[in-house]
């Protein structure tokens, strides 16, 4: 049986390795430097780049598969084209009116591929429509409205490619209001047929076909 006194020395020496132990412990402002780069891993910590947005920056490397507009468009082209009421843009305090808007629109081309004389979206052209959706629920639709404006080639008769470009915008108006949450009232769409062909001396070429996507803010 351990007497009293060997209990007492024992404890004694635990408790002066316990003290000297928790001393070594002891973090004091002298560990830090604040000049240090706080470091995960022995790297320093870098904050992750900010999302790119292809809509108003298309010739970002992360942005190959979209294309700047051929033809760009002001405030005051598409209000005197009639696709945007005057009214939807103006205020009656505005400091500059809309026909002095004639800086280019945030645009970009998607080259959207569909069957002959139909205007229903292919399963195989979804991929650069939810691209653009993605980059389109970071903006605020409540001040913003998008513009999407239908092309055709050049061939055919310009009733009927009006037509059906038309019909185009508005099937991928429908897509990108219910991807990306975007009210159908804040979409102007447009039938531009083949007034604004990207390759005038090619009218037949496919990248005549396409539908432009313009950001007013």
């Amino acid at each position: 049986m351990t007497s009293g006194k060997t209990f007492g020395a024992a404890l004694g020496f635990w408790l002066m390795a316990s003290a000297a132990s928790f001393a070594q412990s002891v973090v004091t402002l002298d560990s830090f430097n604040l000049d240090d780069e706080p470091k995960v891993q022995n790297k320093p910590l870098v904050a992750p780049d900010a999302p790119v947005n292809c809509l108003t920056t298309p010739d970002h490397a992360s942005c190959k598969n979209t294309q700047r507009s051929s033809r760009s468009f002001s405030l005051s082209d598409v209000v005197n084209l009639g696709i945007v009421d005057r009214s939807e843009v103006e205020k009656d305090d505005d400091v500059v009116k809309v026909e002095d808007r004639v800086e280019p629109l945030p645009s970009i081309d998607l080259e959207i591929l569909f069957d002959y004389n139909s205007a229903n979206l292919r399963p195989d052209q979804l991929a650069p429509l939810y691209a653009v959706a993605k980059d389109l629920k970071e903006i605020d639709f409540s001040r913003a409205r998008l513009v999407l404006m239908g092309h055709t080639d050049g061939v055919g008769s310009a009733a009927y490619n009006k037509d059906l470009s038309l019909k185009r915008a508005n099937s991928v108006a429908a897509f990108l209001s219910q991807t990306a949450n975007i009210p159908l009232y804040r979409i102007n769409t447009s039938g531009m047929g083949f007034d604004f062909l990207r390759f005038p001396a090619d009218p037949a070429h496919p990248a005549n076909r396409r539908v432009q996507i313009l950001l007013v803010e």
